[in-house]
């Protein structure tokens, strides 16, 4: 098999007008639809679930989004793939009981060496590592395994963290807990064992609440853990200042959990969402710029566009997704607010620890009367259109003017989980599904351009290519048009193009050459398009019968499908152009003589190009040895030597009676015991390769 090329064979043959003070009373409602003029140059239609429950899935079609996989885009810089861990950590009442309530801890020097307990993230299991203590500073512990950051490294990110980290955290977000009673957070640099393997996401730190109470596996601290590779590079030399955004992202994390676990003694933390909508919102006021790896990621990711929700944290699938959707919803509200970075202070000091927190805020501060539903809805329309002024936008902020629509480019209707969304480019006015979830809700954004009379979009159809294997049948055309598929003798398929104007119609297999006539009809505009199809082979021949070939043989001969062409591999060479089967499927190709055991390759193309699966098979050895040879032989001998090829059996008989056999070695030389015979006595010696080819000589005792 390894041998066998396998190469390729071919044959021979937007700013709001007249934005209204009441967002959701006054603007335009027509056919359940939410209207909103905007200064783009197209129109869309977001669709949105408002649900606040992440997994209340609804229905605006048949088919369910599959977001399993990050985007992977060259474009994109290493820290776009930036994750972290905000481990979740069951509370059970009977382990409500702090560190500080339970022991106290010892007090280190640099230089000193203690164990903690970190987490392999490829098996889920926790392990063991010894640390040194490089840097004691006066809020924060810098402990650092195997010497992956030097000690001068360790000094220069503790005193980062000392004097412009925790207290821009402390200030804008609230305090830490202190429960081993030594006023500092540790901070443990080692490499995260992620399955990083050189591209693709990679866990930047985490902070895990387990430390924080008197249980196994627990370091009994205030711990958080920053990764060296690849956060500080993927080389011998390091560089601590790519973790000082992540500093302040797992910091956020360690004072949420404060606030809302012990201060508010409920046992109920942030929901993920919303804790990591802060935790980046502590990372954009320490650079003091927007996270760019964020919005990059947002604009190239595949999963957005086919309506991720940014309420379900979807930790086995395209978790940057989230990420990215969480950032941005936090600058959302901060920019909406007008609060400025205290909008966070107040929602993670509010007792509601989920959307409920985020509700009342926007009640308060942007519109009374709106609902988290409603502002998710917002959020997803200022995404989209990025108004300079209004709801649907960054209040013209500069950092957010990179932001990219994100057009729906699925086959079929999706269903939306709580949170997510997707939008459509349409020419007119929807009507809306009947069959849609309760949550769902459409906003029609009708471009300024197109609304002043403005011709409308053109009606198109195109129909991709249709082979004899085919059972659906897949195009593009105006939204929600009605589709025909027709033979010359009956329909044999209809349906419905979907709302991003994408049609798959099921229809039975078709013979290669059949005309397929297809029809799009939209009934608003009374008008049709019609495209004709050819079905093409794409059915490729079966694997051909191949005679058995010998190592005498000049011709390969077998059959193939009739009228294909035929190619022969002989070793790592084809050895013809491409020999076309007769009527009967029969074909020969002439060789060269091949050595026993040469490998060789048939496979067969249609006259359309598809290649069939290879018949491979090896040559026959069909040659006995060359040499067979005899040392003499007297009355008195007792042993038979001689040579012949190398390893084969050799036999020695007086007439049919076997007298000894043995193998030869390598060289080909035999030695075989037997009892002395009367002169003039005639023995038989045969020899016989693997293949059981024989030769035999006759010797005559002197």
């Amino acid at each position: 098999m390894g041998m066998l090329k396998r190469m390729v064979v071919l044959a021979t043959v937007s700013v709001l007008v007249g934005f209204p003070v009441d967002v959701y009373g006054d603007e335009q409602m027509a056919k359940n639809v939410r209207v909103v003029e905007s200064a783009g140059a197209q129109n869309y239609l977001l669709i949105s679930n408002e649900s606040a429950m992440a997994e209340n899935m609804q229905e605006i079609g048949n088919f369910a989004p599959d977001n399993k996989d990050i985007t992977m885009n060259k474009s994109l810089k290493p820290q776009a793939y930036k994750m972290d861990i905000n481990r979740p950590y069951l509370i059970k009442p009977a382990l409500r009981k702090s560190v500080k309530q339970a022991s106290v801890k010892s007090v280190y020097k640099v230089g000193s060496t203690k164990p903690f307990w970190v987490t392999d993230f490829t098996t889920e299991r926790d392990y063991s590592i010894t640390a040194e203590l490089s840097y004691r500073g006066s809020k924060t512990n810098v402990w650092v395994h195997d010497k992956q950051i030097t000690q001068q490294e360790a000094e220069q990110m503790g005193r980062e963290f000392d004097n412009n980290i925790h207290g821009l955290i402390a200030e804008n977000f609230g305090s830490e807990s202190d429960v081993d009673s030594n006023g500092k957070v540790d901070i443990l640099c080692y490499d995260i064992q992620d399955g990083f393997d050189g591209k693709g996401g990679f866990f930047a730190g985490y902070f895990y609440a387990r430390d924080l109470y008197n249980v196994s596996n627990s370091n009994k601290a205030e711990v958080f853990y920053i990764d060296t590779y690849p956060l500080m590079g993927m080389g011998a030399d390091k560089d601590v200042t790519q973790a000082y955004s992540t500093l302040a992202h797992e910091f956020q994390h360690m004072v949420n959990f404060n606030r809302n676990v012990f201060e508010e003694n409920t046992g109920d933390r942030m929901d993920v969402w919303l804790d990591e909508a802060l935790a980046m919102a502590a990372e954009h006021m320490y650079t003091g710029e927007a996270l760019t790896d964020r919005i990059d990621y947002y604009n190239q990711s595949k999963s957005i566009e086919n309506g991720h929700s940014l309420l379900r944290w979807d930790y086995d699938g395209d978790v940057l997704s989230n990420y990215a959707l969480s950032y941005l919803f936090g600058q959302y509200l901060k920019l909406q607010s007008n609060q400025g970075d205290g909008i966070f202070k107040e929602i993670i000091e509010d007792p509601n620890n989920d959307y409920r927190a985020v509700e009342k805020a926007a009640k308060k501060y942007i519109d009374p009367s709106m609902n988290f539903g409603q502002l998710l809805t917002s959020f997803r329309g200022a995404l989209l259109v990025n108004e300079d002024e209004g709801i649907y936008g960054f209040k013209g902020n500069p950092l957010f003017g990179r932001l990219k629509p994100k057009i729906y480019s699925g086959g079929s209707n999706p269903r939306l989980f709580g949170g997510g969304s997707i939008v459509t480019q349409v020419g007119s006015l929807p009507e809306e599904p009947v069959a849609k979830g309760s949550d769902i809700s459409y906003t029609f954004f009708t471009s300024e351009a197109l609304s002043n009379e403005a011709p409308p979009i053109p009606m198109t159809l195109s129909v991709n290519k249709v082979s004899d294997k085919d059972t659906f049948l897949k195009g593009k055309t105006l939204a929600n048009a009605k589709i025909s598929i027709k033979t010359d003798s009956s329909t044999i398929g209809t349906g419905y193009a979907s709302i991003s104007g994408d049609f798959t119609i099921k229809i039975p297999k078709q013979k290669r050459g059949t005309k397929l006539t297809v029809i799009a009809e939209e009934k608003a505009r009374s008008e049709s398009r019609v495209v004709t199809v050819t079905v093409v082979d794409e059915t490729p021949p079966p694997k051909p019968t191949v005679m058995p070939v010998d190592d005498n043989d000049t011709i390969v001969r077998g059959k193939a499908e009739p009228g294909s062409y035929v190619w022969v591999q002989v070793g790592d060479n084809w050895v013809n152009n491409g020999t076309q089967a007769g009527p009967g499927g029969d074909f020969s190709v002439k060789i060269r003589p091949q050595k026993a055991r040469t490998f060789i390759a048939v496979c067969a193309v249609d006259p359309d190009g598809n290649q069939g699966s290879f018949t491979e098979l090896f040559v026959r050895d069909k040659t006995p040895p060359k040499i067979l040879s005899v040392f003499p032989l007297n009355g008195q001998s007792k042993t038979i030597t001689g040579k012949t090829e190398g390893r084969a059996l050799v036999e020695v008989k007086l007439g049919s009676k076997l007298l000894g056999k043995t193998y030869a070695d390598s060289r080909g030389y035999y030695k075989i015991a037997i009892n002395a015979h009367k002169k003039g006595t005639k023995l038989t010696i045969s020899a016989y390769d693997a293949a059981k080819n024989r030769k035999s000589v006759t010797a005559t005792i002197k």
